[in-house]
C-alpha cells in the first residue's frame, strides 16, 4: 500500500464481513497483482480520516455492495469534486441508492435490476474492452443480480445482459472518468467466472482508463513467449520456428553453434532479420 496523489483509494465498509471478504478475493487481489498503489477508506475505521487523506488521489474504487453507503454527505461530495476535477471513479457497488447525494450524481439517474447469467460485449470499439469482439458472450458459472444501466450518451455500453440491456458503462463526469460493473464484484467470484479466464482486461483497462494521469502500474502485460536449448538447425533449418510465427512467438533459440553448418547459418540469419526469433549461444 502506498500514498500520494496518484495513488487509489478503495472504499469498503469492513463491517459488512461477508462482502469485505467477496473484495479481499476479486478486487485487492487484482490490484496487488497489477501493482497498484492503493489505500483504504473504511467504513468500520470509527477514527474516521482527515480531508487530505481523502484528496487528491488518481482514482477512487468502491469495492463491494453497500460500500459507499455509510460515507458522510462531505467526504463524499469531496470525491465528487475530485472526480470532476479529474480523478477516476470505478464503482463495484450495486446499491448506488444508499450513496450520499453528491456522489450519486455522478451516475445515470435511471438505474434498474436485471438478473444475468450472460456477458455480452458492446457493440462500439474501447479501450476497456480491447481484445473482445462486439456481441461476443460469455456464459457466467451462474445467473447474478446486476444494475441495468442506461444505453445511449453520455455513457458509453461496455457490456450487456442477454436483453441487450447494458450492465457495464463508462462515461464522463466533469474532466473525470467514471465506469460502472453493474455485475458488482461477483462477476470475478470463483463460481460466477473469476479471475485468470479472459476478463481481468476489463478490471485493469477500466483502472487505466480512468484514472488521472500519470497512473502508476508494476504489472506485467500478458504475454507468451518460447526459449529453446540444443538447437543446431538439423533437417529442416530451424522451419518450426514458422510455426511458432504462425500464433506470434518469437522464441530464443540456444544453439549449438559446432553442429551448425551453412544453410542452417543462413537460415538462423533470415529469421534474425525478419524478427522470427532470437539466438544465443548455448554450447
Amino acid at each position: 500500500m502506498a500514498a500520494g496523489n496518484r495513488s487509489v483509494l478503495v472504499v469498503l465498509d469492513s463491517r459488512q464481513t461477508a462482502a469485505r471478504l467477496g473484495a479481499d478475493q476479486t478486487i485487492f487481489a487484482a490490484l496487488d497483482h497489477f501493482g497498484v498503489a492503493w489505500e483504504v477508506l473504511d467504513g468500520g475505521d470509527y477514527m474516521g480520516a482527515i480531508p487530505a487523506y481523502i484528496a487528491p488521489r488518481a482514482l477512487y474504487v468502491i469495492a463491494h455492495d453497500g460500500a459507499a453507503g455509510w460515507l458522510k454527505p462531505e467526504v463524499a461530495a469531496q470525491i465528487a469534486e475530485a472526480v470532476a476535477q479529474g480523478a477516476g471513479l470505478v464503482s463495484f457497488d450495486r446499491r448506488p441508492q444508499e450513496w450520499p447525494a453528491p456522489l450519486r450524481e455522478l451516475l445515470p439517474a435511471d438505474l434498474g435490476e436485471a438478473r444475468t447469467g450472460v456477458l455480452r460485449f458492446g457493440p462500439e470499439a474501447s479501450f476497456i474492452t480491447f481484445g473482445h469482439e462486439a456481441g461476443e458472450e460469455i456464459e457466467l458459472g451462474e445467473e447474478i443480480a446486476a444494475l441495468a444501466l442506461p444505453a445511449g450518451a453520455p455513457w458509453q455500453t461496455l457490456a450487456t445482459d442477454a436483453a441487450d440491456r447494458p450492465v457495464m458503462a463508462c462515461g464522463q463526469a466533469g474532466q473525470g472518468r467514471v465506469v460502472l460493473f453493474g455485475t458488482g464484484t461477483e462477476l470475478y467470484a470463483e463460481d460466477v467466472y473469476g479471475h485468470v479466464r479472459g476478463i481481468d482486461g476489463l478490471m485493469w483497462r477500466s483502472l487505466v482508463w480512468a484514472a488521472a494521469k500519470p497512473f502508476p502500474m508494476r504489472c506485467v502485460p500478458p504475454y507468451v513467449t518460447a526459449r529453446m536449448d540444443d538447437c543446431n538447425g538439423t533437417y529442416n533449418a530451424f522451419d518450426y520456428v514458422r510455426v511458432m510465427n504462425r500464433y506470434g512467438i518469437g522464441p530464443n533459440l540456444g544453439l549449438f553453434t559446432d553442429e551448425m553448418g551453412p544453410t542452417d547459418w543462413a537460415a538462423a540469419k533470415r529469421l534474425y532479420d525478419a524478427g522470427g526469433a532470437d539466438f544465443s549461444m548455448h554450447a
